[in-house]
C-alpha cells in the first residue's frame, strides 16, 4: 500500500465505495478528520454552523496526516500532498450531474436540517431547467469537476456559470493539472478501474456499492425535462468543461474516440432511463394516493359499498410510510390519525 495518499471524492462518482476500500488501510488517527473543503460551498458566510466536518482552518493542520479523503479541491490537497499522491476517479459528467441533482432532491428533512444554513440542496427542489439556470448554485451545479480540480478561479465565479468562451480555457488548465496526479481513471471502465488501481496502490481493494442514490424518494423529476432539447442542452452546458476532462482521461486509459463517445452517451442515457423508470412509478404512486372519490351528483343513487380489504398491521404500515420518503409523510400521518379517530383498532380491547 502507499504510505501517503489523498483521495479526491467527486460527488456521486462511486467515491464512497472507493473510500471505504482505501480507508481500511489507514488508521483513523492517520486520516484527516475533515471531509469537505470550504471552496465547495462558494462564498457562504456561515459554514461554521453546518453540522458536517467542513475544513475552515489553515493548511498546516492537514500536513501531519498521511491519508486524506473527501470532497476537496486539488489546490487544498496540494498544501499537504504531492501531486503523485493524489487519486481521482471520474464519472461521465452528465450522468454524475443528474445523480447529484436527484440525490439532493431525495434528501429527508433531517439531512436538510444537518446542512443548514447552507442552502445548496434546496436548489435541487427546483425543476431541472431552473436548477441549471440558477446562478447562486453555480459553484455546485456548473462544471463541478473542473471547479474542484482548479479550486477558486477567476473564470469560474462562485455565483455565475462559466462563460461559453472560457470553457476550453478552463478545461485545458484542469487537464494539465489532472495529468500530474498519481492515479486518474473513469468509472465507466468497470472492473478494470479497480484492477488497475489495485496495481498502482499495491494492495487488494474490496468492491462494494455504497451511498447509491435512492431514486424512490423526494419529489419526482418532471419527466418532460428529460426529453426537452432545451433542458438537455442546459445539462450539456453545465458539464461542457467536465466532459472535455472525462474524454481526455478516458483516452489516456486507452479508449478510442468513437468508443469513449459511445461509452459517454450510454452512461448518460442509462442515468436518464433509471430516473425515468423510478420516477414514473413514484409519480403514479403519489397521484394514486391523492385521488379522492368524486362527490355524488344531485339525485344520484347511493354508490355501491367498497370491498372491505383488511389493512396491514400498524408496524407494516409505518415501515411502508418511511420507505415512501418525506414527500408523503405528512399526508399519510394525517390520514392515519383520521382513520384511527373514526375506526376502533380490532386488536385493542375496549
Amino acid at each position: 500500500m502507499r504510505p501517503r495518499l489523498a483521495y479526491l471524492h467527486l460527488p456521486k462518482a462511486a467515491g464512497t465505495s472507493i473510500r471505504a476500500a482505501v480507508s481500511s488501510y489507514y488508521p483513523r488517527e492517520d486520516t484527516v478528520p475533515w471531509s469537505f473543503d470550504r471552496h465547495l460551498f462558494g462564498d457562504h458566510p456561515r459554514l461554521g454552523e453546518v453540522g458536517e466536518p467542513i475544513f475552515l482552518g489553515s493548511p498546516d493542520e492537514l500536513r501531519p496526516y498521511p491519508y486524506m479523503e473527501g470532497h476537496w479541491t486539488i489546490p487544498t490537497m496540494l498544501e499537504a500532498f504531492e501531486p503523485s499522491e493524489i487519486v481521482c476517479i471520474l464519472r461521465e459528467p452528465r450522468a454524475r450531474f443528474l445523480s447529484h441533482y436527484t440525490f439532493w432532491r431525495g434528501w429527508p428533512p433531517e439531512m436538510h436540517a444537518l446542512w443548514e444554513p447552507y442552502p445548496g440542496a434546496r436548489f435541487a427542489q427546483l425543476p431541472l431547467r431552473e436548477y441549471c439556470l440558477s446562478a447562486p448554485i453555480a459553484h455546485q451545479a456548473d462544471n463541478l469537476v473542473t471547479r474542484l480540480i482548479l479550486g477558486p478561479h477567476r473564470l469560474a465565479p462562485n455565483d455565475a456559470h462559466i462563460k461559453p468562451g472560457d470553457i476550453d480555457t478552463v478545461a485545458a488548465e484542469a487537464i494539465r493539472r489532472v495529468d500530474e496526479l498519481g492515479y486518474v481513471d473513469v468509472l465507466e471502465r468497470g472492473d478494470a478501474v479497480y484492477h488497475d488501481f489495485e496495481e498502482w496502490f499495491g494492495s487488494p481493494l474490496h468492491q462494494e456499492r455504497l451511498n447509491v442514490t435512492d431514486l424512490a424518494r423526494g419529489e419526482p423529476v418532471d419527466l418532460k425535462d428529460l426529453v426537452d432539447p432545451v433542458v438537455l442542452g442546459l445539462v450539456n452546458d453545465r458539464n461542457a468543461s467536465d466532459l472535455q476532462i472525462w474524454e481526455h482521461v478516458a483516452a489516456q486509459r486507452g479508449l478510442g474516440k468513437v468508443e469513449l463517445r459511445s461509452m459517454s452517451d450510454a452512461a448518460y442515457g442509462s442515468a436518464i432511463a433509471r430516473v425515468t423508470t423510478a420516477h414514473t412509478k413514484l409519480r403514479a404512486q403519489i397521484d394514486a394516493e391523492r385521488v379522492a372519490p368524486p362527490a355524488p351528483e344531485s339525485g344520484a343513487t347511493e354508490p355501491e359499498p367498497l370491498i372491505d380489504v383488511p389493512r396491514a398491521s400498524a408496524p407494516v404500515r409505518l415501515v411502508r410510510l418511511f420507505l415512501r420518503g418525506p414527500r408523503v409523510w405528512r399526508d399519510r400521518i394525517n390520514d392515519e390519525i383520521e382513520y384511527r379517530r373514526r375506526t376502533p383498532d380490532p386488536n385493542t380491547e375496549s
